[in-house]
C-alpha cells in the first residue's frame, strides 16, 4: 500500500510541479514558448529561491548546487544581489522587453530594428480605463497621435497598435469609436499602419463594429491591402463568421490561434469555444483563407506559419513579441525567406508597462519590488 501511495504522490508531483506549468496554456502556438520559459526561467528561479530561503547555499552540498545554477543561469545571481544591483538588473530586463521608456527612445530603437529588417508594431502602455478616467483615454489618444506623427517624420517602418480599453471602450463605446476614428484618419493620412487589439470577449462585437465604421469613414480602396487591421482570435466557434464580416468590408486581420477548451457536459460556455485542437486548427486556417488580403499571423510556431502559407497560397506577415529570445530563431528563418517580420513592442514609463513586463515573467519578485520602489514609490 505504501508503494501505491508513493506512486500516486509521485504522479501528482510530476503533474503539478513539472507538467502543468508547461501545459497550462496548451496550444500549438504557445506550448514551445511555455516549455522553454518554464524550464529556463520559472523552475530554476523557484528552486534557487527555496535553496536560499533555507540557507542551503551555505552548506556543502547546497553550495555546489547553487554554484552550478549560477553558472548555468546567470540571471539567478540577482537573487542575492545588492539593492543597487537588483534595480540595475531589473531596469536592464525591462529595457529588453520594451522598445523605449519615452516616445523619443521608441523612435530611435525602432529605426535601429528597422535596419535589422524588422517592421515595428508599437503600443503605448496603458489599458482598462473606466468611468472617471476619461482624461486618461483622451490623453492616450493624443499620445498615439503624437507617436504616429513622429513615426512618419522619422521614417519608421511599421504600425501602431491600440487597445480598445485604452481609448475608452469600458467608459463608453462611443468614446472609443470617436478616439479610434481620430487615430485611424491620421494614420491613413500619414501612411502609418494601425492595428486594433481584441480584449475581453464582451467587447468583441462592439470592437469589430467600430473598426468597420472606421474603415467606412476612411473611404479606402478596400480591394487592395491598406494596413488597417484588427486582431482576430480563432478560438471562438463564431470566428469564421466574424472573419467573413470583416473580409466583406475589406478589413484585414492579425490572426491569433488561441487554444481549445474542455468543458463538463452541459456547460453553456462550451458553446463559445472549440473543444479540440483539430477544430481550432481548421478554423484558424479557414479564417486565414477568408481574410488572406493583408493577413498577418501572430505566432512563434514555425509549423503553423508554413501551414498557413500553404493554405492561402502566398507568403504572410509574421508577428512576434519583442524581446523574447526563444522567438529569435523563428524570426531569423522568416527574414531569410524574405517574409515581412513584425515585432510587437510596448513603450512607456514603468507605471505604464509594469503589467505587460510582469506578465512576461522574466523579472524576479525582488526586481519587481525594486522597480516599484524606484519608480512608483
Amino acid at each position: 500500500m505504501k508503494v501505491w501511495h508513493a506512486f500516486v504522490l509521485s504522479v501528482i508531483f510530476l503533474y503539478v510541479v513539472l507538467l502543468y506549468p508547461t501545459l497550462r496554456d496548451f496550444s500549438g502556438d504557445t506550448l514551445l514558448s511555455n516549455t522553454k520559459h518554464f524550464y529556463s526561467v520559472e523552475l530554476p528561479s523557484k528552486l534557487y529561491s527555496l535553496l536560499n530561503e533555507y540557507d542551503l547555499c551555505d552548506r556543502p552540498f547546497g553550495s555546489e548546487t547553487c554554484n552550478y545554477m549560477n553558472r548555468r543561469f546567470p540571471f539567478l545571481a540577482n537573487h542575492r544581489a545588492t539593492e543597487t544591483e537588483t534595480l540595475a538588473a531589473a531596469i536592464a530586463k525591462t529595457q529588453s522587453l520594451t522598445v523605449g521608456f519615452t516616445l523619443e527612445e521608441t523612435i530611435e530603437n525602432s529605426l535601429a530594428l528597422n535596419k535589422e529588417g524588422y517592421r515595428m508594431l508599437l503600443n503605448i502602455g496603458g489599458e482598462h480605463y473606466r468611468a472617471g478616467e476619461e482624461d486618461k483615454a483622451v490623453a492616450d489618444t493624443a499620445k498615439y497621435i503624437k507617436l504616429s506623427r513622429m513615426m512618419a517624420k522619422a521614417g519608421v517602418v511599421g504600425s501602431i497598435s491600440i487597445k480598445p480599453s485604452q481609448l475608452g471602450m469600458e467608459i463608453s463605446p462611443d468614446l472609443f469609436e470617436s478616439n479610434l476614428n481620430l487615430v485611424a484618419k491620421l494614420c491613413h493620412e500619414l501612411g502609418v499602419g494601425l492595428e486594433v487589439d481584441i480584449e475581453q470577449r464582451q467587447y468583441r462585437e462592439q470592437t469589430v463594429a467600430s473598426y468597420i465604421n472606421a474603415l467606412r469613414a476612411l473611404g479606402l480602396d478596400t480591394s487592395k491591402p491598406h494596413g488597417i487591421r484588427i486582431a482576430h482570435q480563432a478560438e471562438f466557434k463564431d470566428t469564421v463568421e466574424i472573419a467573413q464580416t470583416i473580409a466583406q468590408e475589406g478589413g484585414e486581420i492579425r490572426l491569433v490561434r488561441g487554444k481549445a477548451y474542455s468543458y463538463e457536459a452541459g456547460d453553456p460556455a462550451a458553446a463559445q469555444h472549440w473543444g479540440t485542437e483539430e477544430e481550432l486548427q481548421a478554423a484558424f486556417l479557414e479564417c486565414a483563407v477568408v481574410c488572406e488580403k493583408g493577413l498577418a499571423i501572430a505566432t512563434g510556431w514555425p509549423e503553423l506559419i508554413e501551414t498557413t502559407v500553404r493554405a492561402v497560397g502566398h507568403d504572410v506577415e509574421t508577428q512576434f513579441l519583442y524581446g523574447l529570445p526563444w522567438h529569435k530563431p523563428t524570426q531569423d528563418v522568416q527574414l531569410e525567406k524574405g517574409r515581412v517580420v513584425t515585432l510587437y513592442a510596448i513603450s512607456g514609463d514603468w507605471s505604464l508597462v509594469r503589467g505587460y513586463v510582469s506578465r512576461r515573467g522574466l523579472l524576479t519578485i525582488e526586481e519587481l519590488e525594486a522597480m516599484d520602489a524606484e519608480f512608483l514609490g
